[in-house]
């Protein structure tokens, strides 16, 4: 009996269902197997997979989707074929298929719990098939299970006859083969029609596909927590449902803590329900991009199976695959090439630096290839091409890790360098890098990296994105102007507190872009405060303030009560001991002293920390 269409409940804003292949297949298949409740009601049941196309299923619209169904037959054919008939085309299986196991006895002993099949889809039928982007990972229980072949051999007969329960992940891949097999397959994602009861016909035959999804099961966690009652526990995830969107987060997060970790698949991007910190931030850009886009790709050294150096590309690999995250070796002049090519035959490349330090190997592709193709071209060669990676002083890493490139590329006719400072300025600046049709240079802070930020509804949506060139006010005031970026925006909102408790009102800038620079908002505020501070963690000469300076003397000299204070790194490499590197960069002290030089206001003289 065919179900009317349902879609699989919606997680919040800042949530997303990326689990594990261990967590999906003990916490999810064995339950549903075992026809125990769910951890979370977030994966729908698919009845007939055969009579489908990819895009059809249930959160195919964002790029991947899960789902339950019944298998009938095997993955491979035995000796024979490999293919799978579906909608209007075939899944083939792509290779081996893979075990799963659970880590038991803290990592010393691995059980066998699961396996897993790739298949690809391909359109057509042979001769004149083409292999498009879309990929199922097919998850189904190891024979070794316990109590499971019996279980769902009775249940499996109640729900739509005989066969085995598994759990499917589509997914949209970028591929190396035919652009036009990936143009295909978007086309096809994006002429989905709006209201899923509206199927496509299956080629000739003239019959409306059925649906094919059913309502998730009620959640539980009395299997998890060992609670014997869980009336309560349905109840307050199914009111999930019914809640105000500014409340849900924090419901299912109240939730989901009380879940083990291994259940809990659904995963909050920070701990507070309106918070996140830069490194999630710049992870669910990546991943949304990515998701949107089928040629954005991420390529660098360990960004892959060890998902980046700070984490960054957290979970990218499992979703995207190794041809969308591409580990490289430790050659940025090799990477960076490959990069640069590949923004040259219409890919979005987003490299990254583990330090941007290490960019100095890569400089002349950067420059000579990024930078200059467009102008060289009159135009007809774009490189849209993002280079991003950790950037100035972090902790105790010596002179040649701690280096600040921003005066350096913004330098440069033909880059555009942005260096975010909080959660909403990492999202929407690397959305808006990786859209951009030129090289950016993404200046990233590795101290800022965990710091939460409040974020609003805005930020959390998909489509948020932030324009290049635009500053932002951090503080309004009317005494003085502070301008500052990355990670020197939050020294010069500290100095500003404590300012405004010696009556000195200050107006922080966030400058967010370095080329463009906004000078349109630093000349704005400096004719309302007659004041101007510049801070920066690069070297004084010919140095980002410097050029601020300059800017806001050939407009807006007329307006200024006193002479411009330049606050920068000292003019030395950086110091390897903790309290000479202190020293080398820009302090809170600093900036209220400056300012109050500024305001004509009595400094006293502090002592050497």
């Amino acid at each position: 009996m065919e179900s009317p269409v349902q879609a699989p409940r919606q997680l919040p804003p800042g949530f997303r269902f990326h689990p594990t292949d261990e967590e999906l297949v003990v916490q999810y298949l064995r339950r549903k197997a075992l026809s125990r409740p769910l951890p979370a009601a977030v994966i729908p049941v698919v009845h007939d997979v055969a009579r489908l196309d990819p895009w059809d299923f249930p959160g195919a619209s964002e790029g991947e989707g899960y789902f339950f169904s019944l298998r009938r037959a095997p993955a491979t054919g035995r000796g024979g074929s490999s293919r799978r008939r579906a909608g209007s085309g075939y899944w083939k299986a792509t290779g081996k298929e893979k075990p799963v196991f659970l880590q038991c006895d803290g990592g010393r002993r691995q059980l066998l719990v699961g396996v897993k099949t790739a298949l690809a889809f391909h359109r057509s039928e042979p001769p004149s098939s083409s292999r498009t982007g879309w990929v199922m990972h097919e998850y189904r229980l190891a024979v070794a299970v316990p109590g499971v072949v019996a279980e769902q051999r009775k249940n499996a007969s109640q729900d739509c006859g005989p066969g085995e329960w598994v759990v499917c992940r589509v997914f949209l891949k970028n591929r190396t083969g035919s652009r036009t097999n990936r143009d295909a397959s978007c086309k096809a994602l994006r002429s989905r029609t709006a209201a899923p009861q509206q199927r496509r016909e299956d080629g000739g035959a003239g019959r409306q596909l059925p649906l094919l999804v059913s309502p998730p099961q009620p959640s539980c966690s009395s299997c998890v927590t060992g609670v014997t009652d869980c009336s309560d526990q349905d109840d307050e995830v199914s009111s999930i449902r019914d809640a105000p969107a500014a409340s849900q987060r924090e419901m299912l997060g109240q939730v989901l803590r009380r879940l083990r970790p291994a259940a809990a698949a659904a995963r909050e991007y920070s701990a507070a329900a309106k918070e996140m910190n830069v490194r999630d931030a710049l992870n669910s850009a990546l991943d949304e991009e990515m998701s949107a886009d089928p040629s954005v790709f991420l390529m660098g050294e360990e960004v892959g199976e060890y998902q980046g150096a700070y984490k960054i590309s957290k979970g990218l690999l499992d979703k995207y695959g190794p041809d969308r995250v591409l580990d490289t070796p430790i050659t940025e002049a090799g990477f960076t090439g490959i990069g640069v090519g590949a923004a040259y035959h219409g890919l979005r490349p987003v490299v990254e630096f583990m330090t941007f330090n290490f960019s100095m190997q890569a400089i002349d592709h950067i420059i000579n290839s990024a930078a200059k193709s467009n102008y060289m071209s009159a135009g007809q060669i774009s490189v849209p091409i993002v280079f991003r990676g950790p950037n100035g002083a972090a902790a105790g890493v010596g002179a040649q890790h701690s280096q600040c490139y921003a005066a350096w590329y913004a330098h440069v006719p033909g880059l555009k360098v942005l260096t975010p400072y909080s959660a909403e300025d990492a999202r929407g600046l690397l959305k808006a890098a990786i859209r951009d049709p030129d090289p950016v240079i993404f200046l990233e802070n590795e101290l800022l990296y965990g710091e939460s930020f409040p974020v609003s509804a805005e930020v959390l949506d998909s489509s948020f994105c932030l324009p290049i060139g635009k500053a932002k006010i951090e503080r309004e005031g009317k005494d003085v102007t502070i301008t500052a970026y990355s990670k020197m925006v939050g020294y010069a909102l500290q100095a500003a507190e404590i300012l405004s408790k010696e009556g000195i009102s200050a107006e922080v800038i966030n400058l967010r872009s370095i080329r463009p620079l906004d000078r349109d908002a630093i000349n704005a505020s400096v004719r309302k405060t007659n004041r101007l501070v510049t801070v920066e963690e690069g070297f004084p000469q010919h140095g980002i303030g410097a050029e601020i300076c300059m800017s806001v003397v050939e407009e807006s000299f007329a307006y200024l009560d006193a002479p411009v204070e330049r606050i920068a790194g000292a003019d030395v490499p950086m110091p390897y001991a903790a309290n000479l590197e202190r020293m080398a960069v820009p302090q809170v002290d600093d900036i209220v002293r400056a300012a109050k030089r500024a305001c004509y206001r009595a400094v006293p003289v502090a002592a050497t920390a």
